[in-house]
């Protein structure tokens, strides 16, 4: 009963995003559908310019994505060399989104991977009463609307972003398993180094982690032989990668600091507007609050000692999200910026319920919450449900009617057809029709 309950849990959790593959790619999804497909006339100029924002008499113009670039070159070297490029003008809208969303979809299934590792730890008990509760839990969590909407979205927060979080959750996890002293600084200092390999914040946030994970030790009368060892080469991980990061391309790099602050600084909207705009995607972090709060409460002393790992994971999880919850950003509508933070506090909340003795909750208390985590749960299904039947969003514009966006580009180029004029729109455009020139408003 267990072993197909768990099965048929991952098995919803990674087949939910499959029928949105070929929702229509919008606004600055085609970025990256661009260098994602080789379609042998995507071709950048160099590693550094990897953002199409127009082009002119049928020449590409290109841009840097003044974030750190390795994560743009694995999708342009590692994504693209997947891709086949034959008869791509004859390809419907419908095949050529699927070939643009699938190598994104796959690296967010390839990342669930170390999750399920970690699943094994917790799964090793052998009665469906002991695990009911956290695989229903990991189900709540793993099919809400965030991740499954940024695991096919061609940004790579969902998928790549995710991928590095949870690797190195993984690693986080497993450092109290082993003994061997050389080993663990070793995982530690990937960790870090792992952390720095995405966006400038996410690595800025590993580090106030392991920071405040240091802070809240050197105050607690716990001891553990080797904390600062470890958790200094954690940090210069984190510094190496920085550090290469800077090295491969410093422009992108130094841009990527100053949109922090661009991001972080917008006079001109809304704080409050935007945090109720967020609500129906971070609800699910009211849950994760409560069980982290409730981990932390009755293991705190194993989170400043022997777990101390499980404590820079919580205090990661909970910066990244802290980090963009205050930020009046909104981009595209879908906010994926929190992408990486679920993955981490899904991540801590499956190493740590292998501790909790859920048998000696009250079964009514059990019973209960199990109910109401399955109702939460037909309710993600109900959303999706509708966005599929319906031909909504459920990424880039959440809730855009996808037909008439459709019909929006087919216009679009049909004027460019008769007129010749260069057409002002998302660059979703310059990815479909790559005959089309256009200038990028998105």
């Amino acid at each position: 009963m267990s072993k197909i309950s768990v099965i048929a849990v991952w098995l919803l959790i990674l087949l939910t995003p499959v029928p949105f593959l070929s929702n229509i790619l919008i606004m600055e999804e085609g970025h990256f559908a661009y260098i994602a497909v080789n379609t042998e006339k995507s071709k950048p100029n160099n590693n550094s310019d990897l953002l199409l924002i127009g082009r002119e008499k049928g020449v590409d113009q290109w841009e840097g994505p003044r974030h750190p670039i390795l994560p743009y070159l694995v999708i342009a070297k590692v994504f693209r060399a997947f891709s086949n490029p034959a008869d791509f003008d004859l390809w419907t809208l419908e095949e050529k989104t699927r070939a643009a969303r699938l190598p994104f979809y796959i690296t967010y299934v390839i990342s669930m991977l170390p999750v399920m590792l970690m699943c094994a730890w917790l799964f090793r008990r052998k009665t469906w009463g002991e695990i009911s509760l956290p695989v229903i839990f990991i189900g709540f969590l793993g099919t809400c609307p965030l991740l499954v909407g940024g695991a096919l979205q061609t940004y790579y927060d969902g998928n790549i972003g995710v991928l590095l979080t949870t690797l190195c959750a993984l690693g986080l996890a497993g450092i109290p398993r082993l003994k061997s002293l050389p080993l663990r600084i070793a995982i530690l200092f990937g960790c870090g180094f792992l952390s720095a390999m995405g966006k400038n914040e996410w690595a800025i946030a590993f580090m106030g982690a392991v920071l405040g994970t240091m802070i809240m030790y050197s105050a607690s009368p716990h001891k553990y032989p080797n904390f600062w060892f470890l958790s200094v080469s954690a940090l210069l991980g984190a510094a190496a990668g920085s550090l290469f990061h800077l090295f491969i391309d410093s422009f992108n790099y130094i841009q990527g600091v100053y949109l922090i602050h661009s991001f972080g600084y917008e006079p001109h909207r809304n704080y409050i507007r935007a945090f109720i705009y967020r609500i129906p995607w971070i609800l699910p972090f009211i849950p994760i609050s409560i069980l982290s709060v409730f981990i932390l409460r009755r293991f705190l002393k194993e989170l400043l000692s022997t777990h101390f790992t499980h404590m820079i994971l919580l205090l990661w999880a909970s910066i990244l999200f802290l980090g963009f919850i205050i930020t009046p950003h909104l981009g595209d509508g879908f906010p994926r910026y929190f992408c990486p933070s679920m993955a981490a506090f899904l991540s801590f909340l499956i190493i740590r319920m292998e501790f909790i003795d859920f048998l000696s909750w009250r079964p009514k208390i059990r019973l209960r919450l199990m109910v109401l985590v399955c109702v939460l749960i037909m309710l993600h299904m109900g959303y999706f449900t509708y966005s599929h039947i319906r031909q909504r969003s459920i990424g880039s514009i959440p809730g855009r009617y996808l037909i008439a966006h459709k019909a929006m580009f087919v216009k679009k180029y049909k004027h460019f057809l008769l007129t010749g004029e260069v057409q002002k729109t998302d660059a979703s455009m310059g990815y479909y029709f790559q005959d089309m020139d256009f200038i990028n408003n998105s």
